[in-house]
């Protein structure tokens, strides 16, 4: 009787666990679903090491892509300042992105020169973030784990998987390997990639993303031996950033082609 009282509670408490993640899960989705607006601060942690180099220069790869970007997004238009780490040089780079007619133009300034161009999804130059697609992406596994504190803020943290397809129309960028075959793209478009979600119980607004691509960097053909490869989202500002407006010396900036 004591055994199939515990089997009992044991099961009870397994579905109540999963009845709140799934509660949650669902509220999450209901009030971040009408987010429009949002400040977010993302940062690119990685470690990696070149492999098969004959080199005499002395570099640590470690510091050889950190990205840190500060960015406003308002309807559609995003307003960023990435500064990006290059072998120890920092380079700012302040850019708006918008789509005009189903392309998505960015202006982008360096060094006081604004230019023109239209946004491919090769590597991180157009890295960026679409918040209804990171929405429809919150499916698959899930299971409340460990809290964190960020900025004295206690964040109930959800683990999550979504799909590497989701991730590209999440963040605009490319990770396939141009030489596949269609199998091979269609098996890599499939494979799963953890992340988790930091947020509040009382709005259940998300706050924080934490997403681990080391295990599809790991896959890619490279010279870089990949050790860890990070990105870390942490979102404010939910539907308060003020109209964004692209300069006129942006938008009458030249156009700049692949060709040139």
């Amino acid at each position: 009787m004591k055994k199939l009282l515990l089997l009992l509670v044991t099961a009870i408490t397994i579905t109540l666990a999963g009845c709140q993640e799934i509660s949650d899960l669902i509220r999450i989705q209901q009030e971040n679903k009408d987010t429009t607006s949002m400040h977010v601060d993302l940062s690119i942690n990685t470690e990696m090491e070149l492999e098969d180099v004959d080199t005499e220069l002395d570099i640590d790869l470690s510091s050889l892509l950190g990205i840190n970007m500060a960015m406003d997004i308002n309807n559609g238009i995003t307003h960023t300042f990435s500064t990006v780490d290059f072998l120890g040089i920092e380079i700012t780079v302040e850019q708006f992105s918008q789509y005009e007619e189903g392309v998505r133009y960015n202006y982008t300034n360096v060094f006081g020169i604004w230019t023109k161009s239209i946004a491919t999804d090769e590597g991180f130059e157009n890295l960026s973030f679409d918040s209804s697609a990171f929405i429809k992406a919150l499916r698959g596994s899930f299971e409340i784990i460990e809290p964190i504190t960020v900025d004295d803020e206690e964040l109930v943290q959800m683990r999550l998987t979504m799909t590497v397809e989701d991730m590209q129309n999440i963040f605009g960028m490319n990770v396939q390997d141009e030489e596949a075959t269609d199998e091979e793209t269609t098996e890599m478009l499939a494979k799963e990639i953890s992340f988790v979600l930091g947020y509040n119980r009382e709005d259940f607004l998300i706050r924080r993303v934490a997403l681990d691509f080391t295990d599809i960097m790991k896959e890619l053909d490279s010279e870089l031996s990949v050790e860890m490869f990070e990105i870390v989202l942490l979102i404010s500002n939910h539907n308060n950033v003020e109209e964004i407006i692209i300069p006129e010396e942006a938008l009458n900036a030249p156009l700049i082609t692949e060709d040139e």
